[in-house]
């Protein structure tokens, strides 16, 4: 949680105004008794209420100096957390706040559901919820995207190359097809040239 604590307060440091606005909003909005620190209850009614199922030791893991309040500080940490760990467990139904592992195949091939499971159910056995055994964590699998976009750009490129070399291709061809067809109209006109002088040839014996 530090870590996420430190990304988060950073992430809100460079934020626009409108942002902070919407922070100090959100503060307001579950601190319902307006004595600016959330409490348990309040933390958990405002879950409720959004449908956000959190791991249960997150309150404690938000509350850093321990005295069983969200300070606004501690809020902030909590709105860059349901902001940007949008995944559900397929085991627990939990929000994943750290690493978790993912169906690879489910990954690239569903279009709106995937199969999760947080490190702890992963561990326990839990099924992600497919018929699939491969799961892989979310490290190793931004790691199988970056090869995937490098392969795509790579094939693009020799794509574009291949393209770019049919069109040169093309191209001389058609200069050599033109320059044929101006050596036989050239020849044409000087065969009716040659008619032409033969004629005139002819008419003068006449």
């Amino acid at each position: 949680m530090e870590q996420i604590r430190k990304v988060a307060l950073a992430y809100y440091k460079e934020s626009s105004d409108e942002t902070k606005e919407h922070v100090k909003k959100l503060f307001k909005k579950i601190d319902a008794d307006g004595n600016r620190k959330v409490s348990l209850d309040e933390f958990n009614e405002y879950c409720r209420r959004k449908s956000k199922k959190l791991p249960k030791h997150c309150f404690n893991e938000l509350d850093k100096n321990g005295d069983g309040f969200l300070d606004f500080e501690e809020i902030i940490v909590f709105f860059y957390i349901i902001q940007t760990r949008t995944i559900s467990c397929s085991g627990c139904g939990s929000l994943v706040m750290g690493m978790y592992f993912t169906c690879a195949i489910c990954f690239y091939t569903e279009t709106s559901v995937n199969h999760n499971l947080c490190c702890s159910c992963h561990q326990s056995g839990k099924s992600a919820g497919c018929e699939h055994s491969n799961l892989v964590d979310n490290y190793a699998l931004l790691q199988g995207i970056k090869t995937t976009v490098k392969t795509k750009k790579i094939a693009d490129k020799a794509g574009e190359f291949v393209v770019e070399k049919i069109e040169e291709w093309a191209a001389e061809t058609l200069q050599d097809k033109s320059e044929d067809l101006l050596d036989a109209v050239d020849d044409a006109i000087e065969a009716v040239d040659d008619l032409l002088d033969a004629l005139d040839n002819a008419c003068i014996f006449m």
